[in-house]
């Protein structure tokens, strides 16, 4: 990547799994290399969201909408989460924003990139089966073959 196609904003997607500070790392560098600006991305899964739902089931009535109060403290844990890991990541050295949302974690990436009008997705990579045979996830398979910009996947 020189000149015209030198990336301008990145966004890093974030899963707190073991690939999370190897790939913080890779897209402040990348930021860094090229003044690009950085969204920092972490997606609240819907499917733990309904699972949860469907595990509460008939307590519902009784309890409240518990599961709905266990997202918003979760997205509360993953939010400090974040702030710490850009925080021991210097991730103040590039200008950046933050996003937390909920949904099926490669909507919401390509999503975002698409409203932020990002040039690059960085994003860690594991998985099972199929996917990972051929080197990514699901989720990074998924983001790999519907996102309209470039996707560098993070071991």
């Amino acid at each position: 990547m020189t000149g015209e196609t030198d990336p301008r904003k990145i966004l890093c997607a974030l899963d707190f799994s073991e690939h999370t500070e190897r790939t913080l790392a890779t897209a402040i560098a990348l930021a860094e290399k090229f003044g690009a600006a950085l969204i920092f991305l972490h997606v609240l899964s819907q499917k733990a969201f309904d699972d949860l739902r469907e595990w509460q089931g008939p307590a519902e009535a009784l309890l409240g909408d518990e599961a709905e109060q266990a997202f918003i403290g979760l997205g509360e844990e993953r939010a400090a989460g974040l702030k710490e890991f850009l925080s021991r990541a210097r991730a103040d050295l590039a200008p950046h924003q933050s996003i937390i949302t909920r949904g099926q974690p490669h909507e919401e990436i390509i999503k975002a990139a698409e409203s932020q009008g990002v040039d690059l997705i960085v994003m860690g990579i594991k998985g099972s089966g199929l996917g990972r045979q051929l080197g990514f996830g699901s989720q990074a398979e998924k983001v790999f073959h519907r996102a309209h910009c470039s996707v560098l996947f993070v071991r």
